[in-house]
Parts: C-alpha cells; structure tokens; sequence
C-alpha cells in the first residue's frame, strides 16, 4: 500500500481536499484515476528524503475536478522543465457534475 511504502521511506503522507463532498461529485474511470494517482504519488514517495512531505491535494476548478500531488523531494532539474511543463493528461469519459 501507499501508507506502508511511505512509512517505510520515512516519508509522511497527506491528503488536502479542498471540495463540497455533498456538491461536487463527478465521475470517471476509478481504475484509470487509481493508476495514475498510483504512478504520481509512488514516483513522488520515491524522489523523496527522509522526513519529507507527500501531499494529495484535490479541488474542482471551472467544473473540473484537479488532482495535484505536491512533495518535498529533489524536484525537476531545470533544464529539463520545458520538457514537462504545460503537460496536460487528457482523461476520456470524466464527466464532471456540480
């Protein structure tokens, strides 16, 4: 699990939902959604010292649903930063209701 490979990088993990859970909902593929969270945040546990942060943030933006992950690790070298930035994942089928 997530919470067991943190734990044992000595990495703590924390979860920021900034949403109405009676008022935004949407809905999308749960095993694509997983799998993606999956890659960010173990890639993000990984890149991470000791005593570092891990952050799962989500929030609904212009009715979209964001999910950011945010950490405390080395980071992108700079040079390599116009080969990610304005990346934009595309999920087909995400319906997102308010």
């Amino acid at each position: 699990s997530l919470l067991e490979k943190a734990t044992s990088e000595k990495v703590t993990l924390k979860l920021d939902l900034q949403i109405n859970s009676t008022s935004d909902i949407f809905q999308a593929d749960s095993g694509r959604i997983e799998q993606i969270l999956w890659n960010l945040l173990t890639n993000a546990i990984k890149f991470t010292p000791e005593g570092g942060n891990v952050t799962l943030r989500l929030w609904v933006e212009e009715n979209t649903a964001v999910f950011q992950v945010e950490d405390t690790g080395i980071g992108i070298p700079e040079e390599k930063l116009p080969l990610h930035c304005g990346l934009i994942y595309t999920l087909k089928n995400i319906l997102l209701m308010i």
